[in-house]
């Protein structure tokens, strides 16, 4: 599945397209395959390492994606 989301990273929201798996059982998204900033300012890779290093941005991002995922506003 994937959508867009602002992805909290570098001390501001940036718009990222992100693909993740939803675990209907645990009732939330347990894992995200891949996070695409929509911005000329940085790479794809930038925002993978800081989403791999910082467990809080990890949940920021997960908590945004569940919420999409509940509301319908995703692509399978």
């Amino acid at each position: 599945m994937k959508t867009i989301i602002n992805a909290p990273v570098f001390d501001e929201d940036l718009p990222a397209l992100v693909e993740f798996h939803y675990s209907e059982e645990e009732g939330q998204v347990v894992n995200v395959h891949k996070i695409e900033l929509i911005s000329d300012n940085y790479k794809p890779a930038d925002i993978t390492v800081v989403y791999h290093i910082n467990d809080d941005i990890r949940q920021k991002i997960n908590e945004e994606l569940t919420d999409k995922y509940r509301r319908g506003e995703y692509e399978d």
